[in-house]
């Protein structure tokens, strides 16, 4: 028997124990079969987004820290912040102003990619009904926090290579609307790069703008 969905957790980099259990033929107007829904259970499992907590280069102390707030799906806090900042040489001053910046860059880009593919919320449209536009969109609130994680380890490769290319294979099997999403993406860079303006950058550290490059690779796999 097909289970009651809760719609509520229904985004996939943001959270995927909905994904692991798997029982229903129809998700949100998609119908899934039995192979698929096996598809998506070992998918779930390999999907990634983060890949910081694999890098050597970056100091165990930072790199736990980050795994712990990324499991929780929250921001650094001040104190995590200026201990990241210091151990990995990267500017406390752009991260502190992009968390700052980052509901802002969420609620500035939300209707963006409505505005610009009107066709995806309309029945038929890969956006539609509401629930899947709502669980499309909780992920795309990932991308800035997985960002600035990376800024704050100095560090631009931020993806997975394989949890990425689960992911993205779980997003052809859902029929997410990737194009859309890379165009979030595209905009939510711009946002930031507005919040940054001209300030000069300090030497040695990344810029987020590496890191937006490397998520955006990883969704064109």
């Amino acid at each position: 028997m097909s289970r009651a969905w809760n719609y509520n957790n229904l985004g996939i980099s943001s959270r995927t124990s909905w994904l692991a259990n798997c029982h229903a033929s129809k998700i949100v107007g998609i119908e899934i079969n039995s192979e698929k829904i096996s598809q998506i259970k070992k998918l779930s499992k390999k999907a990634k987004m983060l890949s910081l907590s694999k890098q050597a280069k970056i100091p165990s102390q930072a790199r736990h820290l980050v795994v712990r707030k990324d499991a929780d799906k929250r921001h650094l806090d001040k104190d995590e912040l200026e201990t990241i900042c210091t151990c990995c040489s990267s500017s406390i001053k752009t991260a502190e102003e992009l968390i700052a910046a980052s509901e802002k860059i969420v609620k500035e880009t939300e209707s963006r990619p409505i505005q610009q593919y009107s066709e995806l919320i309309k029945q038929g449209g890969k956006l539609y009904p509401e629930q899947r536009a709502d669980a499309c969109w909780r992920d795309c609130q990932q991308f800035p926090r997985v960002i600035i994680y990376g800024v704050a380890c100095n560090s631009e490769e931020i993806t997975d290579k394989f949890g990425m290319k689960a992911l993205v294979c779980l997003y052809e099997i859902l029929e997410v609307p990737t194009r859309a999403m890379l165009y979030v993406i595209r905009e939510m860079w711009k946002s930031a790069e507005l919040v940054l303006g001209d300030e000069e950058h300090e030497p040695g550290t990344k810029h987020p703008r590496g890191g937006f490059k490397v998520l955006i690779h990883s969704l064109e796999y």
